[in-house]
């Protein structure tokens, strides 16, 4: 597998992530109110576990990128990581 297909592969796997996130607060968003409180904290724990997902999944893609250009241009290691 080249760079690319693994770039490729990793901006999906933070697609589905994300996509998975925003279900997870979508369904929290409509039960609020309508849920039984035991419920409602499994949504929450299900949105909080989707969102930590969601955030490996970016810094995985952040880093493989970065890491990857500073192959090919090391000068971009000087700039600051936002985290």
């Amino acid at each position: 597998m080249n760079i690319c297909d693994e770039k490729k592969r990793l901006l999906r796997g933070y697609q589905e992530a994300t996509r998975v996130y925003s279900d997870a607060v979508t369904e929290l968003n409509a039960r609020i109110g309508c849920s039984s409180r035991a419920e409602y904290e499994g949504l929450r724990r299900a949105v909080e576990d989707a969102r930590k997902n969601s955030t490996v999944a970016l810094k995985t893609l952040v880093i493989t990128s970065l890491i990857t250009t500073a192959e090919r241009k090391p000068h971009i290691l000087c700039k600051r990581v936002p985290f």
